[in-house]
């Protein structure tokens, strides 16, 4: 398929390889945004917990350099206790699964990934973001 066509229906076209090199770039990505949102919402929450109203933490979070912008996407559902998902976390949880499974196979250790594959997998059993 041609740069074009793709430029179509997203904003970029990058080749990155032979086929099956795009879902390696998909899980790579799900992989960051699951961590992120992770690392977000436990800062949010201890500044929730130690007396920080919840709007002044976001600000202050989402004006960092270390937040992932995609998190800001997010901020009006937070700010209005509005969780439900966009994207199942079935399917955040298979993809950090296959990370760190292809991780395994080429010896590379991922102890983040496989807390919050963890995390993600107790919220799943428990119904959470279905």
């Amino acid at each position: 398929m041609s740069k074009e066509l793709f430029l179509c229906i997203g904003k970029d076209a990058i080749h990155i390889g032979a086929a099956g090199a795009d879902s390696a770039m998909k899980i790579r990505i799900n992989q960051m945004l699951g961590k992120s949102m992770l690392a977000f919402s436990e800062s949010l929450s201890l500044g929730i917990s130690l007396g920080i109203d919840k709007r002044t933490g976001m600000d202050i979070l989402l004006k960092t350099p270390v937040t992932a912008p995609v998190l800001d996407i997010f901020r009006s559902r937070i700010e209005n206790d509005e969780y439900e998902p966009n994207f199942p976390l079935k399917h955040l949880q298979k993809d950090l699964h296959l990370f760190i499974e292809t991780a395994y196979e080429l010896e590379q250790s991922n102890p983040l990934t496989y807390t919050a594959e963890e995390g993600y997998g107790l919220a799943n059993r428990k119904n959470i973001g279905i």
